[in-house]
């Protein structure tokens, strides 16, 4: 217990003459020092701290832990994510790169029938009765091409 500053001057005014208001001042200012020691013993050996305060640092410690713990799933869960987008982008790069290439196969087989069938058809009447067939089935094997890329599509997408 600490005497303020403004004690010492009232205290040292009124006791300050001769060898006992020396020795008093002296009393008091080694009870300072002894008090000031006192504290920086009990805090240097643990005695202001309550009587279960490692407890305290323990779950402190745990909560803290637990809370790296989150945040390290979280930016793995976000880092999956992240992966699983770009290799769906990557699917649908394949697949559209899949359907021009049908697409641009269907359009070279139609106009390759079409000019087969210009040929043939100027060349004899009787090769003109089977055109309508082979053209008929040429657009039948080019409509069911396409349905035929969108299974595989479909396939690839699951």
């Amino acid at each position: 217990m600490a005497f303020e500053p403004e004690n010492y001057r009232r205290w040292g005014q009124q006791y300050a003459v001769g060898v006992q208001g020396r020795l008093l001042w002296a009393g008091v200012k080694l009870f300072d020092a002894a008090d000031f020691l006192g504290e920086v013993f009990a805090d240097f050996l643990g005695i202001t701290d309550s009587r279960y305060q490692y407890v305290v640092d323990a779950y402190e410690r745990h909560q803290h832990e637990l809370a790296m713990e989150a945040l390290e799933e979280e930016s793995e869960l976000q880092r999956m994510e992240e992966r699983v987008r770009r290799e769906r982008a990557e699917e649908a790069k394949k697949e559209d790169a899949i359907i021009n290439n049908i697409n641009n196969s269907n359009t070279n087989s139609n106009s390759s029938n079409d000019a087969s069938s210009t040929s043939s058809s100027s060349s004899s009447t009787s090769s003109h009765t089977s055109l309508p067939q082979s053209s008929s089935s040429s657009s039948s094997s080019s409509s069911s091409v396409p349905s035929a890329a969108s299974v595989a599509c479909n396939q690839i997408l699951k």
